[in-house]
């Protein structure tokens, strides 16, 4: 089996929507998101087990994104005053409690 000279010159491009249930308790303000929903046009998938765990992975991510992350951006130079990880928050189990 030839592994990727087959397809050489050949680009695949793949498409998600994610959607979230989000709640803000009115006194604490503290934010929940109890349920989180992905659809996905992946074409041929070889590995489902990999595919899910790709899927869920990339939704854990994006959960990180929208709520740990600050981006600060310089006005009067109009950069990006964080522009590396070293601030990055990443989910972890306690953030997330379930995934089906």
């Amino acid at each position: 089996m030839l592994r990727g000279q087959s397809r050489e010159g050949v680009r695949a491009y793949t498409f998600g929507a994610q959607f979230v249930e989000v709640r803000i308790h009115r006194l604490t303000c503290e934010i929940r998101v109890p349920r989180m929903v992905g659809a996905f046009a992946s074409g041929t998938i070889v590995n489902s087990l990999t595919a899910h765990s790709q899927y869920i992975g990339g939704m854990i991510w994006g959960l990180g994104a929208a709520l740990e992350e600050k981006t600060e951006i310089d006005l009067a130079h109009a950069r990006y005053v964080n522009d590396n990880i070293a601030e990055y928050h990443v989910p972890v189990n306690a953030d997330v409690s379930r995934v089906t």
